[in-house]
């Protein structure tokens, strides 16, 4: 371990001691530390543990350039280029995925039990408008009521979801506002992520597949509702229940794809496509919240709730567009 910390301290004698790079060298001495004793736990020799922890970690270069600090072939200073980033360690990393795992499945609950209460209030409305036995109890009124109080239902269930998975994963939010990893743990992300690229694809696949068989059933039974009226209805409750797997779908898997994309800052996360996502997402902030007052005013002041859930695929596909649209643009320039 002396060997290490003697090759850790001539690394940086050329580096200016600020204490920011006071702060670099000690989170790396950790690091470097852990390592050691993880290797010597594996039953490692003194002379291989030293020699993988040094290869590993002992690239200065690129650890300074990971953390936006200039260098040069003679002399490394501690000029700023980038806004200081934060040395992390495997244990934060560990962390971090655990919690946006959790918050995922927590947001992922939270849309298909909105998109579950969407499906039963429009199921509702064709069961209660074309029964006339045990269903003849219920007022006009009443079984004007009834469909959205369930919809509402569910949307107060889902509610507290996002609000919980929300809390929960503030504490690691700084890991996704520009950190710095050791080589060797940015190394061991890359391949984990690549290695669950075939679950994501699957997962997206599958989602996109159930889309279009949704899509598929309700063209069907929409033919079909000439002899059946509430068949209408059944097929259109049919596409959101598919949608809302698929939804959950994209949400897991993808949702972890975004967070390696995040701290390894490659894909949409570079630094390149940072001002492209800052654009589409205020635009985002506007869009949906106004989808989603269409959607109630629609339904609450003019009694449209059969058709007002339309609002959401529309407002998709066009804000789909505008994103993609707007990313082109951008990369013309």
């Amino acid at each position: 371990m002396d060997t290490i910390m003697n090759y850790l301290n001539t690394m940086f004698a050329t580096v200016a001691q600020t204490e920011q790079m006071q702060k670099i060298k000690n989170d790396l001495a950790a690091n470097m530390e852990d390592k050691y004793h993880e290797l010597k736990a594996e039953g490692k020799s003194e002379n291989e543990a030293v020699g993988t922890v040094i290869s590993e970690f002992g690239n200065i270069d690129e650890l300074l350039k990971d953390i936006g600090i200039s260098s040069s072939q003679t002399d490394i200073t501690a000029t700023a280029v980038a806004p200081e980033k934060r040395l992390v360690t495997r244990e934060e990393t560990d962390a971090y995925f655990l919690a946006r795992a959790k918050q995922n499945r927590m947001t992922a609950f939270g849309v298909v039990l909105i998109l579950l209460g969407v499906s039963a209030m429009i199921l509702l409305f064709g069961i209660l408008d074309n029964s006339n036995s045990a269903f003849g109890l219920f007022t006009e009124s009443t079984r004007r009521v009834i469909p959205p109080i369930m919809m509402l239902l569910t949307v107060a269930a889902a509610v507290p979801l996002f609000i919980i998975g929300g809390m929960q994963f503030e504490r690691y939010e700084y890991m996704e506002k520009g950190i710095a990893l050791p080589e060797t743990l940015r190394r061991e992300l890359t391949k984990r992520m690549e290695q669950d690229r075939t679950v994501n694809v699957i997962a997206v696949t599958t989602g996109v597949a159930l889309c279009i068989l949704g899509v598929i059933v309700l063209l069907i039974l929409v033919a079909l509702s000439e002899q059946n009226v509430i068949l209408r209805e059944v097929g259109v409750a049919s596409l959101i229940l598919l949608v809302a797997v698929a939804c959950y779908l994209f949400i897991c898997p993808g949702g972890m794809k975004e967070g390696y994309e995040k701290i390894l800052g490659v894909g949409e996360y570079t630094p390149e496509k940072e001002k492209e996502n800052r654009v589409v997402g205020v635009v985002a902030s506007v869009v949906w919240p106004v989808t989603v007052a269409v959607f109630l005013v629609w339904g609450l002041a003019f009694n449209g709730w059969r058709i007002c859930w339309i609002v959401f695929p529309i407002v998709g596909i066009c804000f789909g567009g505008f994103a993609a649209a707007y990313g082109a643009m951008t990369e013309r320039k």
